[in-house]
C-alpha cells in the first residue's frame, strides 16, 4: 500500500493536468468560433478587415513644425521662489 500512495498521486496531478488543458482547449475554441462569427457578420465594414495604407516615403510622415521642439529650452536661471506665506516669529527665551 506505501508504494500505491505516490502512484496515485501522480496520477491524480497528471488528472488534474489533462482537465485543466481541456478546460484551456475549450475556452480557445469558443474564443475562435466568436472571432470567425464576428468577422464573418454580414454588417461588418469591409473596410475594418482589409486596410491598406498607401505606398509612402518614411520621412514624409515626419515633417519639422516651428511649435515643436524634441529638446526643451535651456535653463535661463530667472525662476524666482515665491516667498513662503507663513512666516514664524519666535519670542526669545530668556
Amino acid at each position: 500500500m506505501l508504494q500505491l500512495r505516490p502512484q496515485l498521486q501522480m496520477y491524480w496531478s497528471l488528472s488534474v493536468m489533462v482537465q485543466d488543458l481541456m478546460i484551456r482547449v475549450i475556452k480557445l475554441r469558443r474564443n475562435l468560433q466568436t472571432l470567425h462569427s464576428w468577422l464573418s457578420h454580414p454588417l461588418l465594414p469591409i473596410h475594418l478587415v482589409t486596410v491598406s495604407w498607401p505606398p509612402s516615403n518614411l520621412y514624409d510622415r515626419f515633417v519639422p513644425s516651428s511649435v515643436y521642439h524634441a529638446v526643451p529650452p535651456p535653463v535661463s536661471g530667472t525662476f524666482m521662489p515665491p516667498k513662503p506665506d507663513l512666516v514664524f516669529h519666535t519670542p526669545p527665551s530668556d
